[in-house]
């Protein structure tokens, strides 16, 4: 005990010892860890080219971690999308304070896109998972549909609103037109990925956000 007794009546200083992290937190870390690398193979080589083993050696854990903690790679992939979801509900809340209506729609057209810009790499893993799972990994497609028709269905909230409140159209049929919005969102953004010299999301999506607003609002 001599020493660090005298190193303070020295005035010396010590960094203050980190709290030890918790299982649970080191588990978060790790499995976080995985999901990412997970996204990044995925946006480039697509899931069924993409291994379990593969994802565990490019998150820097060993090829059998990700089988431990996830089980399948397809209960890897639904919580991959679960995350990008989670993600996005908390920008799209944030873009949705006070509007109602029609500028909520617009403004929830303008997260999709926004989302696609701030995190492509994410987008192009879920576009990637969208295609796939209609062929390749069929057991993922009821996991995708649903994910897909709950950013339909927040679409048609926001244009039955928008008739109720007299700022859309009453003649068109929301339903069907939330299906021609999230189609155009992802068509565009899927055509931006594939070839960014004609179609550019930061020059293209006003213009889409446009044409909704003169198709949809009421006279």
């Amino acid at each position: 005990m001599v020493e660090p007794l005298v190193a303070a009546a020295r005035g010396a200083t010590r960094e203050p010892r980190q709290p030890r992290r918790s299982q649970t937190e080191r588990r978060a870390e790790s499995d976080g860890r995985i999901l990412n690398a997970a996204m990044k193979l995925i946006a480039r080589d697509g899931a069924a080219r993409t291994s379990l083993a593969d994802i565990g050696i490019a998150a820097g854990y060993s090829r059998g971690l990700p089988a431990e903690r996830f089980g399948t790679k397809v209960r890897l992939l639904t919580m991959l999308v679960d995350s990008m979801d989670a993600w996005f509900a908390v920008r799209v809340q944030a873009a949705l304070e006070g509007k109602r209506g029609l500028d909520a729609v617009l403004a929830r057209a303008a997260a999709h896109l926004d989302g696609a810009i701030s995190s492509p790499v994410a987008t192009m893993a879920l576009h990637s998972l969208y295609v796939e799972a209609v062929s390749v990994i069929p057991e993922l497609r009821p996991h995708m549909a649903a994910l897909s028709e709950g950013y339909r269905q927040a679409f048609v909230g926001h244009l039955r609103e928008g008739q109720r409140l007299g700022q859309v159209r009453r003649d068109i049929n929301c339903n069907h037109q939330a299906s021609i919005i999230i189609g155009a969102l992802r068509g565009l953004t899927h055509q931006a990925f594939i070839n960014n010299a004609t179609t550019n999301l930061r020059t293209a999506g006003p213009s889409l956000l446009k044409t909704l607003n003169e198709a949809l609002r009421a006279r």
